[in-house]
């Protein structure tokens, strides 16, 4: 852990990661998710499962009689009654954007490209919409470097725009180009896509040979 990491981290978050860590166990399982007793969760709290080798992750998303409803994020092959469980020790918050900056991690905030995010402080992953009455307006241009789209449909700063096309035509390719071309200090990929893991290896492939640190979130749902 670097200096400027211990020194960043507050006395909550210390005290947070000291306390003793809880263990439940799994009182039912269903196709899409379990029920845990003995865990003191509350809901919205994200609950760790060891199975086979793997960790499943869930949100508790009720209480009932002492036990924890549990939507699960990865399938629950494998899952069986009695199997140990716990709060995850990492919260249910995110890594400040400075220490996301240049991985690839997934929508808990997890790294999936090989290297341990950095330790530090932790964002919320709640938050409410910003207010529409107080956003500024669209007013300064914004350059993405391909000179089609800032000619004939310029862009501007906050706008929000959509790339509609079939399979294998390019979007992720155009994507990249703007990644390449574009005249910003950090640049944030949010790629949500239903589709198996292994697929999304072309997009980031793509977007990594514009050879730019970046960060890329990737949202990866079961088919």
């Amino acid at each position: 852990m670097l200096l400027e990491d211990i020194t960043s981290i507050s006395w909550a978050e210390a005290i947070h990661a000291a306390r003793p860590i809880r263990v439940g166990r799994v009182s039912s399982v269903s196709a899409s998710g379990f029920t845990a007793a003995g865990l003191a969760a509350a809901v919205g709290d994200l609950v760790e499962v060891e199975a086979d080798g793997t960790t499943l992750i869930g949100r508790v998303v009720g209480l009932k009689s002492g036990e924890a409803i549990i939507s699960s994020y990865d399938p629950v092959d494998g899952l069986r009654l009695d199997m140990p469980c716990r709060i995850r020790p990492k919260g249910n918050g995110l890594p400040k954007a400075d220490r996301l900056i240049g991985r690839v991690v997934n929508a808990l905030g997890d790294s999936i490209d090989g290297q341990p995010v950095r330790p530090g402080p932790m964002m919320s992953s709640d938050r409410d919409a910003p207010d529409p009455l107080t956003r500024e307006l669209i007013r300064t241009p914004f350059a993405s470097g391909i000179r089609a789209i800032d000619t004939f449909i310029p862009m501007a700063k906050g706008q929000r725009i959509g790339v509609f096309a079939g399979s294998g035509v390019g979007k992720s390719t155009l994507l990249a180009m703007m990644v390449a071309g574009s005249d910003a200090d950090v640049i944030v990929v949010g790629v949500m896509m239903v589709i198996l893991p292994s697929a999304i290896a072309a997009p980031v492939l793509n977007i990594r040979t514009a050879r730019l640190v970046i960060s890329l979130f990737v949202i990866l749902l079961p088919p």
